[in-house]
């Protein structure tokens, strides 16, 4: 459920996505999506289920909006139609109260169909989604990692973390006084230790304690053009 709401939602935020955009999923992602669900889910759900639970999903996203969805291509206004669909969808993206009131129903709605299969032990009681509800938050899910995990913009930010700590890593380990480079504790751990896998796994720890804004900016000040100050601690 939080995967398919919360994520929905980042994706929302951050324009990788709006409303309209997932009513204008093309068939051929549609049908990629329905492929991959029904190869990892216990239940082989039916063309038609996927049908169903999509417009359902297109249903709760635009709630009061539905008629105008309808409508698009009849009606006395379908201009006026497309515009107000167009602004209501900039709007979730934009508007972060709105965007809460859709995340909050979503779960709300979710939870509600979660059961709750009880045995005498414990341990053995099931809790699950009711099939329905499940196969609309696994077609939420994709539809999240589409546009999010395996979008371009988010590939080209995993390179260039990839990339940025491969170059941390072999100025602290590759150059034989790269671990002068470590803060003063951290130079003491590594001088201890003889083994050459300790050693790495050192300098592993130490970059993975760093914040994300950190990396970035060790990595400045080891390669920009523009580095920090000397003067600024470690």
């Amino acid at each position: 459920i939080a995967y398919s709401t919360y994520d929905l939602d980042d994706a929302f935020k951050a324009e990788f996505l709006s409303p309209l955009k997932i009513l204008s999923i093309k068939k051929e992602t549609q049908q990629k999506i329905f492929k991959e669900i029904n190869m990892s889910s216990d239940k082989d759900y039916s063309s038609e289920d996927f049908r169903t639970q999509f417009g359902n999903i297109i249903e709760w996203l635009f709630g009061g909006f539905l008629n105008i969805v309808r409508d698009v291509t009849g009606g006395d206004d379908v201009l006026g139609n497309t515009a107000a669909l167009h602004n209501y969808s900039q709007n979730i993206m934009k508007n972060g109260y709105d965007r809460s009131d859709l995340s909050s129903f979503l779960v709300g709605k979710f939870i509600r169909n979660v059961k709750i299969e009880k045995a005498k032990d414990i341990s053995l009681t099931k809790v699950y989604l009711t099939p329905e509800i499940k196969l609309a938050v696994e077609i939420l899910k994709k539809i999240s990692y589409i546009s999010l995990i395996n979008s371009p913009r988010l590939k080209i930010s995993e390179f260039r973390g990839k990339v940025i700590l491969k170059e941390i890593f072999n100025s602290l380990y590759e150059d034989k006084l790269g671990y002068k480079l470590l803060p003063y504790d951290y130079q003491k751990m590594y001088l201890e230790l003889s083994d050459k896998d300790e050693k790495r796994r050192i300098i592993c720890d130490f970059i993975a304690g760093m914040t994300d804004r950190y990396a970035l900016e060790f990595y400045g000040r080891l390669k920009s053009e523009k580095p920090e100050t000397i003067f600024k601690p470690l």
